[in-house]
């Protein structure tokens, strides 16, 4: 049988070093890396940079430093196979592209160096952020989360590449579910992107299952509730369209005290009649508009009336754009709704663009849009589809507005 001799190297454990990375920052930044011996010593930059949310360099700085491997830069003496672990050591320091001033590099202890299948580099210890306040993610440093950042090192650095995926993955999928938009979003940003979203995912408090209670799904079903109770069981006659008469639009947005919000749909009273609709909450029969069995009891039970809200949303879009691949746009329109950086649908289109300019850091990313009209354009439907749902769901008073309760739904529909 035919043997490839460099095979053996992937087979059987390799040596590494234990290496804590300090820069030079106010305050310092610290991370602990184990590296196998002769990896890279851009390995080890390009681990430490993508730990702190920095961008990585656009090419090697070989007069900083920035090659070498890393056996010829730790010093011998300081090895060690077995025993007891070493006090630590000053090594080198580090000129990384993108940080000011070298950074320290010390050597901590060997460590047993991973197996076929897991990655080269590890980040075992770091220095905590400390808390801030959501914001944009697509414009914001990632949070440290180390588990988040060996995900990437085992994406860039692993040795079975089919498996890495569902490594990377799992806990998105634990917490959204494998149908959930986020995830095809999430695989097509580039590293740096894709760690700003997990974290802020987190910071934003969405890896947990959203609350909605009795009177949050009141507020969320009134102005639906309202129109069910005003046909009657009995239903209206149809129009010369054949649905619902224009006069009940104004009527609609008379009693629910509805005004048109800015940048939502001009007319409150069609946006309602629309989602009803379209959501298959009306029917017609024998020339007349009736509502469908499942809706006459809004008002007595709501929640209900918002799980069949949720899944006529998902049925109406299922994330995928005309061309079958998926939507971006729509789902990170959701995500503003959800985290709270849009407050109405004014803030929407802004925070969609920069969340597909941010889908285009990735270079290997097959659907980039190069170009701001691109963008707005894609941003532009991608709010107009959403509103057409969520503008009438803010309750009395509140058309195209974000409401909590209207947040929750948001997170809802992102699982």
């Amino acid at each position: 049988m035919f043997f490839d001799p460099d095979y053996a190297s992937f087979v059987h454990s390799h040596s590494a070093l234990r290496l804590r990375v300090t820069a030079p920052t106010d305050p310092p930044i610290s991370r602990t890396f184990d590296i196998c011996r002769g990896a890279p010593l851009s390995w080890l930059g390009e681990s430490f940079l993508l730990s702190t949310g920095r961008t990585r360099p656009d090419g090697p700085d070989e007069e900083s430093g920035w090659y070498g491997d890393v056996d010829s830069i730790i010093p011998r003496a300081s090895w060690q196979y077995g025993g007891m672990p070493l006090e630590p050591e000053a090594g080198p320091t580090l000129s990384i592209p993108g940080m000011a001033g070298d950074c320290r590099v010390e050597v901590l202890d060997d460590a047993t160096a991973t197996v076929v299948g897991e990655p080269h580099v590890r980040i075992v210890d770091g220095t905590p952020d400390t808390p801030r306040a959501v914001a944009a993610w697509e414009l914001s440093p990632a949070s440290f989360h180390i588990d988040h950042v060996q995900h990437e090192l085992t994406r860039e650095f692993g040795l079975v590449l089919p498996d890495r995926e569902s490594v990377c993955f799992h806990e998105m999928s634990r917490a959204f579910g494998d149908a959930s938009a986020l995830r095809p979003l999430a695989e097509a940003l580039a590293p740096l992107q894709r760690l700003a979203l997990r974290s802020h995912l987190e910071d934003a408090e969405l890896m947990t299952a959203p609350l909605i209670d009795a009177a949050a799904a009141r507020s969320l079903t009134h102005g639906l509730a309202w129109l069910i109770d005003r046909i009657g069981t009995e239903g209206m006659e149809q129009d010369e369209h054949g649905w619902l008469p224009v006069e009940l639009a104004r009527e609609a947005e008379q009693a629910l005290e509805w005004v048109p919000a800015p940048g939502a749909p001009p007319s409150p009273g069609h946006a309602l009649l629309s989602t009803a609709r379209s959501l298959r909450f009306i029917r017609r029969f024998k020339g007349r508009v009736i509502p469908v069995a499942h809706t006459r009891e809004l008002s007595a039970n709501p929640l209900r009336a918002v799980r069949e809200l949720g899944s006529g949303a998902q049925r109406r879009s299922q994330g995928y754009s005309w061309s079958g691949q998926p939507d971006h746009a729509e789902t990170l329109a959701l995500l503003a709704v959800a985290d709270g950086t849009a407050t109405a649908s004014v803030d929407l289109n802004e925070r969609v663009m920069n969340g597909l300019a941010a889908l285009d850091e990735n270079q290997e990313y097959p659907y980039r849009q190069t170009t701001d009209a691109e963008r707005e354009s894609s941003a532009k439907q991608a709010v107009t589809s959403l509103m057409e749902v969520l503008a009438p769901l803010g309750g009395h008073g509140g058309y195209g507005l974000f409401t909590p309760a209207v947040r929750a739904f948001a997170h809802s529909l992102l699982r």
